[in-house]
């Protein structure tokens, strides 16, 4: 699934929140392995890296391959 589809089922409905997990290992946009959680699909932007937090303070940018979306 591209990051184009993926921008599409962050907007479907009123502001519906989509939680999804990451796999195993994953990296943010800096290299930093990050906590693996169940977080909020917040957007995917047009560089192709998707904004996930896991509450309000705590946000990362990560490679939409690595997002369990299922």
């Amino acid at each position: 699934m591209d990051a184009v589809d993926n921008k599409n089922m962050v907007e479907e409905g009123d502001d519906a929140v989509r939680q999804v997990e990451v796999k195993p290992e994953t990296r943010n946009h800096k290299g930093s392995f990050i906590v693996e959680a169940t977080y909020n699909l917040v957007d995917i932007d047009r560089n192709g890296w998707a904004l996930i937090c896991l509450d309000e303070y705590t946000c990362h940018y990560v490679d939409p391959d690595d997002l369990n979306l299922g």
